[in-house]
């Protein structure tokens, strides 16, 4: 049986939600839920600590457009516009094995008009509203590759019935599929038609290195190179971060998805448990810049209010200029992991999806031991 690392997965794009429940940033474990802060941060400690359903779902100005699964695809403006209102939800889904791809598609969902306002917690009891909100969507359509051998069960996979083959992979390996549910929204399905029969472009699949099917291809950076950047706290750091360091784990995360979120305890127990053996954590927080690489105050603010609630003693950096030589580009799947060595050179695996602290306790024995043995 084929080892999975991502099942039903959510999807990253330019500010999406990667949401725990839909197993995208597969938690392991529940984490305690982080409690405390200054009464004179209240209002915005508060404001971190919730969800708004308006952004859950892909925007319509975001690129759709994914190398791996050579597929782009760009929304009809009738679409669009509902998806921007909060009245139509669009994230992603995907499986993916040791081999490759099984199948992603992007899935649009009618949000019942009771539910367009919800906002939620980021403890146990919003988590459970949450998925409360997720089963009352009403599922539209998907438009998405799949393996040849997976097509028979589409219905089961997309929610459809109704489906329609878009194309396939040069090599017959792959094909393309719009799915529309029986009973699903009538304007909806056709905004949705419209869209898969004008503005879906299929190209050749490019090469898939494992992380997430919607992953741009990322260079072969091997290396961190020489930076400099500063903490969330203004404190400038170089590479030099790196140095009397055997190991250092590093985790990339945004300061508005749950799995981030509810890791970071462990994060801060493990860099406090295996400080003796060389290793530390370094944290990242990809939406501290914008898309421009600007920097965003409001998101730095929110990531000091979070070290602050959850007792992380690591430090926190922001994106420096090259995005460390270009290994932060393409990010589409949060929280990710990386290990350096006291050079800064990339070693080891890369983690998708976030873990308890007994799974990243193992994980990073494993991979002390790997580098030590290739000294």
């Amino acid at each position: 049986m084929k080892a999975k690392r991502k099942q039903a997965g959510t999807l990253l794009l330019a500010g999406a939600l990667c949401l725990a429940l839909l197993g995208g940033c597969a938690s392991g474990g529940q984490a305690e839920t982080v409690e405390g802060g200054s009464g004179e941060n209240t209002e915005n400690a508060e404001q971190l600590q919730t969800i708004l359903a308006t952004d859950l779902g892909v925007k319509s100005d975001m690129e759709l457009n994914f190398p791996c699964l050579g597929l782009a695809v760009e929304v009809s403006e009738s679409l669009g516009q509902r998806m921007d209102s909060g009245e139509i939800l669009c994230q992603g889904s995907e499986s993916t094995g040791d081999d490759g791809i099984d199948y992603a598609f992007l899935w649009w969902d009618v949000i019942p008009e009771e539910n367009r306002g919800a906002a939620f917690t980021l403890d146990d009891a919003g988590q459970d509203a949450l998925e409360k909100w997720f089963l009352s969507l009403e599922r539209v359509g998907t438009i998405g590759v799949f393996r040849t051998e997976l097509t028979g069960e589409l219905d089961v996979l997309t929610g459809g019935s109704a489906h329609m083959k878009l194309g396939e992979s040069a090599d017959g390996a792959y094909q393309y599929y719009l799915s529309i549910r029986e009973g699903a929204d009538e304007s909806a399905a056709e905004e949705l038609r419209q869209t898969a029969l004008n503005n879906v472009t299929i190209t050749d699949m490019a090469p898939f290195s494992g992380g997430s099917a919607f992953d741009e291809p990322q260079a072969d950076v091997s290396s961190l190179g020489q930076f400099t950047t500063e903490t969330i706290a203004g404190e400038t750091v170089t590479q030099d971060i790196f140095q009397g360091r055997k190991l250092t784990l590093v985790n990339l995360f945004t300061t508005w998805c749950t799995p981030c979120v509810q890791e970071i305890p462990d994060l801060e127990a493990l860099s406090q448990a295996m400080a003796d053996q060389g290793v530390q954590v370094v944290g990242v927080v990809l939406d501290a810049v914008d898309s421009s690489g600007r920097r965003d105050g409001e998101a730095v603010e929110k990531a000091r209010l979070l070290q602050e609630r959850t007792g992380a003693a690591y430090p926190f950096l922001i994106p420096d200029e090259t995005n460390w030589n270009g290994r932060l580009a393409g990010i589409t799947s949060v929280p990710e992991t990386f290990f350096v060595d006291e050079n800064g050179n990339i070693v080891g695996n890369t983690y998708v999806g976030s873990r308890d602290l007994e799974t990243w306790t193992e994980i990073v024995e494993t991979e002390l031991a790997a580098l030590e043995g290739a000294a």
